[in-house]
């Protein structure tokens, strides 16, 4: 599924009219109602944090998670994903569009993303920003080239050269 839904979006395909129900499951009218009409004493008890929760799953989770005071780390979530998708994720980044324009220097990205992928990553946030504008780019280049396979004007998503900045301000202001 993952692969599916990154490619279809380096592919430049609109999922605003894609076959996909956007639903809020936690604002399920029969959740809501239960949620309300449980007693405040039992949702809040000031010893305890997740009071309801820990007592509906106590014979569930082991004790170890049940108890634990914090939800975990976030970006061990993103490692396993990166780990998961790795064969899917890696052919993309061999040929990196923020590398090939200078965004990101190519050896520390590719060593922040094996360090990651193994767990010992430090940077999730960045990496994950990181392959987010890498997707992005790869679908400016596919609308680019249906563009320019339609015989529409060709437009360059690349930058300009300095000399052409300057001439294009020149003219511009002139």
């Amino acid at each position: 599924m993952v692969q599916f839904i990154v490619s279809s979006i380096a592919e430049g395909e609109c999922w605003e009219a894609a076959a996909f129900d956007k639903t809020y499951p936690f604002l399920h009218r029969p959740l809501v109602e239960f949620l309300m009409s449980i007693p405040f004493d039992q949702k809040l008890r000031t010893t305890e944090t997740r009071s309801l929760m820990r007592r509906a799953l106590k014979d569930l989770l082991p004790p170890k998670i049940l108890n634990r005071k914090s939800k975990g780390i976030v970006g061990e979530t993103f490692c396993r994903g990166l780990a998961d998708q790795w064969s899917v994720l890696e052919p993309m980044l061999v040929d990196s569009r923020v590398c090939q324009r200078g965004y990101v220097n190519a050896k520390h990205f590719r060593s922040a993303l094996d360090l990651t992928r193994h767990g010992r990553g430090q940077e999730t946030s960045t990496l994950l920003k990181t392959i987010s504008i890498e997707i992005w780019l790869r679908s400016l280049e596919h609308r680019h080239l249906h563009v320019r396979t339609a015989g529409r004007q060709d437009m360059s998503f690349a930058p300009l050269p300095a000399d052409s900045r300057q001439k294009t301000a020149t003219a511009s202001h002139g």
